[in-house]
């Protein structure tokens, strides 16, 4: 196959991207992988209108091309680009878009994870959903994820979920590192102000959409030993407010979502007792998010603080 395309038994991976087998052509997607992966392997030719196509990528390309990606609904909508999507709070907020109609990007560093989720939403919500790596401290990853997913059409709502890895225990200040600090700023406010910035001149151009970033109690309440995460978080909401405060105006809804990190705990559609026991379901929250992207522009929200009801 050309370079840069890596082959796998039930996606094709091309610049870091996956491809989902659902059906949202005439025939599906995965039909479509099916025959060029017959082909790489010398079990058959690829014909596109009774043409014979040698170079797998190209037939990929122009099969695309023959039919749109997205049902004139799905593309009504926009594209719901999730980024830092794992198995709890981002899975289900891309799960609950993905049943809601949306087109659904979802994006994060494990691509081999990532497309696990991607396929389990798609077949649950009979909807379409993309699964691109990105590594949010880096910039040149962001634009090229965002190339990936502005591909895909317009985004309407961004979700903006990540966070670098922090430890639960305190850190002396003479013991943090520069480059954990600036990782750290760079995947939580960095990474966000590099996301909103793509996808802000197609939602002003509409006249709407909406922007929604995950905080925490850092967020409002620094704590010794904790300097990454705070100062990362703080930052985050700086940048929330600065959006909000500028593009309301135009239509573009911005709002800053405090969640209790001890709180959210376990894995998404756990039994009443786990999620009584861990604390905050990530279904529950993910209602919240959807809620926020549906308001009515006459009382937006800014701002919301999560927190499960005293037990």
């Amino acid at each position: 196959m050309r370079p840069g395309i890596l082959h796998h038994s039930r996606y094709l991976y091309h610049h870091g991207m996956v491809l989902s087998g659902i059906s949202f052509w005439g025939r599906t997607l995965r039909c479509v992988l099916e025959d060029v992966e017959k082909a790489v392997k010398g079990q058959r030719g690829l014909l596109l209108n009774g043409r014979s196509v040698h170079d797998p990528f190209v037939y990929l390309k122009q099969s695309c091309k023959m039919r749109p990606m997205c049902s004139s609904s799905a593309v009504s909508k926009g594209i719901a680009a999730i980024v830092g999507v794992g198995p709890r709070l981002g899975r289900s907020i891309a799960r609950k878009f993905a049943h809601e109609g949306y087109t659904v990007a979802i994006l994060s560093r494990d691509l081999g994870k990532l497309s696990g989720y991607a396929e389990e939403i798609a077949r649950e919500a009979m909807a379409q959903v993309f699964a691109i790596r990105i590594d949010c401290a880096s910039t040149q990853s962001v634009r090229e994820a965002f190339e990936g997913v502005l591909s895909l059409g317009y985004v309407e709502v961004l979700v903006y979920n990540a966070c670098a890895p922090t430890s639960i225990n305190p850190s002396r200040f003479s013991d943090v590192s520069v480059d954990s600090f600036q990782t750290a700023l760079a995947v939580s406010a960095v990474g966000a102000f590099q996301c909103s910035q793509l996808v802000m001149p197609g939602m002003v151009e509409r006249g709407k959409g909406t922007i929604i970033f995950t905080g925490s109690s850092a967020s409002l309440n620094a704590s010794a030993g904790f300097y990454q995460l705070s100062c990362a978080k703080f930052a985050l909401r700086g940048l929330a407010q600065c959006l909000a405060k500028e593009y309301q105006a135009f239509g573009v809804h911005v709002a800053h979502v405090i969640i209790d990190a001890d709180g959210l705990t376990g894995t998404s559609r756990t039994s009443k007792e786990n999620q009584v026991q861990n604390g905050m379901d990530p279904d529950a929250i993910a209602q919240t998010y959807w809620h926020l992207h549906i308001q009515d522009k006459r009382a937006w929200t800014h701002e919301i603080d999560i927190r499960p009801a005293a037990s």
